[in-house]
């Protein structure tokens, strides 16, 4: 049922948010200009309901619910007793937006560089293409149709995380794109296959279903959708797929006459490692389908700069490079980001609140690795794992500025490598053990490697 057909019985019935994040704040906006009583409900904010005595249920025609409140919270407990509908603000967006086309992209990791290269490319030729959703702006702050000047049209292109997904109700997307599926939120979870069944609500009724295939449980979502009947494309770099990229980095699709080569992904200036070349074959397939010439996605996916914590080169001094890549909050982003520097000494910042798979899937990348320095509650257990899959030498750093004065030093010292000596923050963590997220993380990063800079070097970034 519908936010509105819920209000329309009952006008001086108000909502309930749970959370006053970004996205409650965005939903109690969204209602305060519709002239909606709302009320918010989050024990950690000031300026909010913090006790279930205190919420009005007599007063309430339904409950939204913020994606970083479990539906174990005991608000969503009692409002089941209730018999309240509980909403998320994606169904509230997708109920203004039913008319429009609506891209979702989930997965475990890439999920927001492809949301953002697929919005890149579309806003090239489409006049309104908005972006938001987990990367960024949360839905209700975009643009809603009703806000636009007639005869606009908007598309809208939208990072959707388990949390979302797991709430969301109704989606009815234009096309629903899933980069891939690895251990991640199992403390919400419980389960990898809790987690991934999840992430599976972003195909319910879509038209177009766009998968890379390259770990099982991927294989398995897309094997399911095909044999479903459902319009479903796979990209892979190492299997057959309807699409594929080669180790060269061309991108090939399948025809009914065979494969034939599109165009190649390599040397893309801004985004580096194969990873990438999946995020940018996914973009190229619901360009496609949106009726893009080869030629004009082309033009858009080499014009696009890539996102901040993601790989982002962030300084050089000597021939020593400083990348930023504090969006890599579990091992298997780490991993990538090893493996896109194959030819270079790598001297590795890691730690932060650890996932359930720690560092090793990420070690076995490792052989560039020259030293590894380690932060945050992670130390000791990664500093186990690092003495009995590896020989790689580590040291245990208090805080981020200091791993990156050890790291420069320890550059600064190494013999001259084949490629360039890398200073690579990639975490394999969450940053909320000394930080509020990874932005905060990225930015601390790039602020000591500027502070670095401006003393021409000298004595390290503390």
């Amino acid at each position: 049922m519908s936010f509105q057909d819920l209000l329309d019985p009952s006008p001086q019935k108000g909502v309930l948010i749970l959370g006053r994040g970004k996205t409650g704040e965005a939903v109690f906006d969204f209602f305060q200009k519709r002239n909606v009583s709302a009320w918010v409900f989050d024990e950690a904010k000031p300026h909010s309901l913090v006790r279930l005595e205190d919420i009005p249920w007599g007063h309430l025609a339904f409950l939204v619910q913020s994606p970083g409140f479990p539906p174990s919270h005991p608000v969503c407990l009692q409002a089941h007793k209730k018999n309240l509908p509980i909403l998320s603000d994606i169904d509230i967006f997708r109920q203004c937006t039913v008319e429009m086309r609506c891209v979702g992209v989930t997965g475990t990791n890439g999920k927001s560089t492809t949301t953002a290269l697929i919005g890149h490319v579309l806003q090239q030729h489409f006049p309104k293409v908005f972006v938001g959703g987990n990367i960024g702006a949360p839905v209700l702050t975009l643009p809603l149709p009703d806000t636009l000047p007639p005869g606009s049209a908007p598309v809208y292109v939208l990072e959707l995380s388990s949390f979302q997904l797991e709430l969301a109700n109704s989606l009815s997307l234009e096309a629903a794109v899933w980069t891939n599926l690895t251990e991640d939120h199992l403390t919400r979870h419980q389960t990898i296959e809790k987690y991934s069944a999840a992430k599976r609500k972003i195909f319910t009724d879509a038209k177009a279903c766009f998968v890379g295939v390259d770990d099982a449980f991927s294989h398995d979502v897309y094997t399911q959708l095909k044999q479903q009947g459902r319009a479903v494309s796979s990209f892979s770099l190492a299997q057959g797929a309807d699409y594929c990229v080669d180790v060269q980095g061309m991108l090939w699709g399948q025809t009914s006459q065979g494969a034939r080569p599109i165009f190649s992904l390599a040397k893309h200036p801004y985004l580096s490692g194969c990873h990438n070349f999946q995020n940018m074959g996914l973009a190229y397939g619901v360009a496609k389908f949106f009726g893009l010439a080869d030629k004009d996605i082309a033009e858009g996916i080499f014009s696009f700069r890539g996102l901040p914590h993601r790989l982002e080169r962030c300084g050089t001094w000597n021939g020593i490079i400083f990348i930023n890549d504090s969006k890599a909050t579990n091992a298997a982003s780490t991993l990538q980001a090893l493996r896109s520097f194959p030819n270079d000494s790598l001297f590795l910042i890691a730690g932060g609140r650890p996932k359930s798979d720690g560092l090793t899937p990420a070690i076995s990348a490792m052989h560039n690795v020259k030293k590894v320095f380690l932060i945050g509650e992670a130390s000791e257990r990664f500093a186990q794992e690092l003495k009995e899959h590896s020989n790689i030498p580590f040291a245990f750093c208090p805080t981020l500025d200091r791993a990156l004065h050890e790291a420069f030093l320890e550059a600064q010292r190494a013999a001259p490598p084949k490629g360039a000596p890398i200073i690579l923050l990639s975490p394999a963590c969450a940053s909320f053990d000394q930080f509020s997220s990874f932005e905060e993380r990225g930015d601390c990063f790039k602020n000591c490697v500027q502070n670095l800079l401006k003393k021409g070097g000298h004595n390290g970034a503390t």
